[in-house]
């Protein structure tokens, strides 16, 4: 007889819930649990550190409080999901984000929305994963004072499609990646480029819309290069 899989275990958050943090329901979920936080503001910063499904409910915020990161996910294949990220402030000595992904491979950010951050979603060393369905929207500085919307460092094989981002320095910024597809985004009203691209070769990118940047796209000591 083949015995049943066990269904995830499930987490809640929010008043009246299991637990009343974010933060202390991660400390408490197993690796493969569904964390679901229901509407509400969270003030506060949070580190995925094992592979669990972490979903807002309503779109709840989480205020970074103007301080550094929010969101920090080094788990593979974490997926966070339905938020939104606001409130990290510009820094010239650290790569602040809204939500950062670190060494962590097969990572989903999908469907949240990023407001008046330094640098939206960024992701460094880590391989395989997908933004999708974000909108970042940036709080419109000077080109010094302002990070990327979605930036990828020594990344590859990622997917960055139908996301919504503006107001940034570069809206889509990868550097040194590999293997990426870039597909169905708009990116508007950043500083300097809609799409830049930076040693990264083996990418494509294709029917995305690039509107009131300083420049549209920009190909940089790339190759084997698809545009369409």
């Amino acid at each position: 007889m083949i015995p049943l899989l066990l269904a995830a275990q499930v987490l809640v958050v929010g008043p009246g819930a299991g637990h009343m943090t974010i933060g202390a329901a991660l400390a408490a979920a197993p690796a493969g649990a569904r964390i679901v936080v229901r509407t509400g503001v969270y003030r506060e910063r949070i580190v995925v550190d094992r592979r669990v499904t972490l979903e807002g409910e309503g779109l709840p915020v989480i205020d970074g409080g103007g301080e550094g990161t929010v969101v920090t996910v080094t788990a593979d294949s974490a997926v966070f999901r339905g938020f939104v990220v606001r409130n990290v402030a510009t820094s010239f000595t650290d790569d602040r984000a809204a939500i950062k992904v670190g060494g962590a491979d097969g990572v989903r950010i999908e469907e949240n929305e990023v407001r008046d951050a330094f640098f939206g979603i960024y992701v460094a060393a880590s391989d395989g994963g997908l933004i999708a369905g974000n909108r970042v929207l940036g709080p419109f500085r000077s080109t010094s004072a302002s990070g990327n919307a979605i930036h990828l460092w020594n990344s590859r094989g990622w997917t960055v499609r139908d996301n919504e981002v503006r107001g940034h320095r570069d809206g889509i910024y990868l550097e040194f990646g590999r293997h990426t597809r870039v597909t169905g985004n708009r990116s508007e009203a950043n500083r300097r480029y809609g799409l830049h691209f930076m040693f990264s070769d083996s990418s494509a990118y294709a029917h995305n819309v690039f509107r009131r940047n300083g420049a549209g796209v920009a190909v940089m000591y790339a190759r084997q290069v698809t545009m369409r």
